[in-house]
């Protein structure tokens, strides 16, 4: 008999199935008696609910037959899957059905094999005496070709019902023994003939007779208070259940609250750093009212602290990433020298002042190719190689070393600093930890070695007075190519945000001013401070004239009146977002190929990428460097038309 719908929702979601799974039942195909097991179990799906069931006719005998048929040696471990009953009635006979059936117009078809049906074989359990009046035999091994794994044609199948009174046309209860004989009777009535009325006696004659000769009262009672705990216990189960899922959504709306005012508190913070961090690269290059030199040197703090504050927005925004599992890596293969190299040179600019050397690093071109996510790689490579200058003695070294380990790359960091007491090592990755340094004149914000830990697996030695080794490992990519999905692979070049610093403030911009002159740009912001420091910029290099708009309606409609040759476009706006903004201007013919590039202090990297697809010219992300947004001006005024995607972006 079928187990409780609890029972058969647990096991046909053990074996990979779900609601939507499509189910090939594949028998032996060698007998009768295996095609019997195979549509037993397609009732039951049946009965369960599962209407998206299929037998494949003649079994794996006939499959293997045929030589261009995948076969694969050993046993499939299917992924659990939740599946939910939802019982059919209409596929199932009780005894109660039975007993009204004998006494109205219902045909009973018995399908057991004639010996069992005339009461000659006695010599087992299941060969029960007798028959239910009134029924028919048909057995169950004649649906069958030759007692095998192939179902007979729909014709000769009406022939064998024929012999018994021809096919049933309205309601038909199916028995045998226990069921198996029976389903085939079943299936081949209401799937193959089409008698949506058969249905079978689950049990069979095994409950009818053991129902007729012995007082079922106790196992009744039993099956009652069964029944009562199953119910009691699945009540607990699901209960149990919804507390788990309330658990879960309320965590979900934790983060994503969490990720939110994270996002807000960057996009809030970015935009007074980029007045300040703007104004501050100007006053440094100023050639036509110099600074002095007490005041280049005031400058030059604004700077390097308004640097610091970015890094550590950046860092906080990274350690909630991680937290909430939201960071993607893109992992591509690189030969890592030439970003080992440009990490050491921008270290040995950090130790300059500090009576720390850092030695050269050994380039190697037959150094193998790495997996990695380049940007990521940089950051922790940077972030090791920070502390080891930040955190060393006077008259330290730095090394960085890299040696081949099985089928990784190890790299190394080595400082000659105080190291690190045994006592404290377990605070070491904890965010904003800083052993004791926290009131000392050294930089920092203690989450730099936890985001490295999260992004990598993090080794290290130290000795007390004699300094620290810290190494990482990355797999050689010979071996490991094949792990890479080409999604990956396709979105693997991608610059960090935090690569874009801020640039030498002595260097000059790269551009042609001579090509046409003036240029028009219309600056869509609403921010007055970042609408004088653009002002500022510009004005360094005449030949421009900047028109402003505080809305993106306004300036749109500015845009479309007199079309200018460039757009620099806040996205967050009073009213329509850059990105309305943007469409608005695409789709009229006045605007449609004028570039535009988008200035935020969104740096969240779906965000910009979303951003570039709609069709900006490029996106400078606030606090933005000077140079280089004076670069993507002026190459997108000297551009015929807007190209790919330009500018900075994480």
């Amino acid at each position: 008999m079928l187990p409780p719908m609890a029972a058969l929702e647990k096991l046909v979601g053990n074996l990979g199935i779900d609601n939507t799974t499509h189910v090939v039942i594949l028998p032996g195909g060698y007998s009768a008696g295996e095609m019997g097991v195979a549509t037993r179990i397609y009732w039951s799906l049946k009965v369960v609910g599962h209407d998206d069931v299929s037998i494949l006719d003649g079994g794996m005998s006939a499959y293997a037959t045929d030589k261009s048929a995948p076969l694969k040696p050993g046993m499939v471990t299917p992924a659990r899957k939740i599946f939910k009953a939802k019982f059919q009635a209409q596929h199932i006979a009780t005894a109660a059905d039975v007993k009204a059936g004998i006494k109205g117009d219902t045909r009973m078809v018995d399908s057991r094999p004639n010996d069992q049906y005339l009461g000659i074989n006695k010599s087992s359990s299941v060969a029960r005496r007798g028959t239910l009046p009134g029924a028919v035999n048909l057995p169950g091994k004649w649906v069958t070709e030759d007692d095998g794994g192939k179902f007979r044609s729909a014709d000769v199948l009406k022939k064998l019902f024929d012999t018994v009174g021809g096919v049933p046309k309205g309601d038909t209860i199916m028995f045998c023994n226990t069921g198996h004989w029976a389903s085939l009777g079943w299936f081949v009535q209401r799937e193959i003939l089409g008698n949506k009325k058969a249905r079978m006696y689950d049990g069979s004659m095994a409950d009818w007779s053991v129902g007729i000769r012995t007082d079922i009262t106790d196992r009744k009672n039993y099956e009652t208070e069964l029944a009562r705990h199953r119910d009691k216990l699945q009540d607990m189960v699901d209960d149990q259940t919804q507390d788990l899922i309330a658990a879960r959504d309320e965590s979900e709306r934790a983060n994503a609250a969490k990720s939110e005012f994270l996002s807000s508190m960057s996009h809030e913070l970015r935009t007074p750093l980029n007045a300040i961090l703007g104004f501050s690269q100007l006053l440094k290059v100023n050639t036509s009212e110099p600074l002095s030199a007490k005041q280049q040197k005031s400058v030059s703090q604004i700077l390097t602290n308004g640097e610091l504050l970015l890094g550590l927005i950046e860092e906080i925004l990274d350690l909630s990433k991680i937290e909430t599992g939201q960071l993607e890596l893109s992992l591509m293969p690189v030969q890592p020298d030439v970003i080992l190299n440009e990490c050491v040179s921008m270290a040995q600019a950090m130790a300059g002042g500090r009576d720390v050397v850092v030695s050269e690093f050994a380039m190697e071109p037959s150094r193998p190719q790495i997996l990695i996510d380049p940007t990521r790689f940089k950051q922790v490579i940077l972030n090791l190689l920070s502390n080891a200058v930040k955190y060393n003695r006077a008259g330290g070294t730095v090394d960085l070393n890299c040696e081949i380990r099985d089928d990784a790359l190890r790299i190394k960091v080595v400082d000659t600093g105080p190291g690190i007491p045994e006592d404290r090592q377990q605070e070491l990755f904890q965010p904003f930890q800083r052993l004791g340094r926290e009131s000392s004149d050294i930089e920092g914000t203690g989450i730099g070695l936890t985001i490295t830990k999260h992004l990598v697996e993090l080794g290290f030695i130290t000795e007390p007075g004699a300094g620290s080794t810290f190494w990482v490992e990355f797999p050689v990519a010979g071996a490991h190519l094949s792990d890479i999905s080409d999604t990956a692979k396709a979105n693997a070049v991608k610059v960090s945000a935090s690569d874009q610093g801020i640039a030498d403030p002595n260097s000059q911009p790269n551009f042609d001013t001579n090509s046409k002159a003036p240029f028009s740009i219309l600056y869509i912001e609403d921010n007055a401070a970042n609408l004088a420091l653009m002002s500022a910029m510009l004005d360094e290099y005449g030949k421009i004239d900047l028109s402003h708009a505080h809305t993106g309606e306004i300036g749109v409609e500015n845009a479309i009146a007199t079309p200018p040759d460039l757009i620099l476009m806040d996205i967050n706006l009073p009213g329509i977002s850059g990105i309305e903004a943007l469409h608005r201007l695409r789709e009229n013919d006045a605007t449609a190929d004028v570039p535009v590039i988008a200035v935020s202090a969104d740096a969240i990297p779906d965000h910009v990428d979303a951003a570039m697809k709609m069709g900006f010219y490029g996106y400078l992300i606030k606090p933005f460097d000077v140079r280089v947004a004076i670069d993507l001006i002026f190459e997108a005024l000297n551009s015929p038309k807007a190209p790919a995607a330009r500018g900075q972006t994480p």
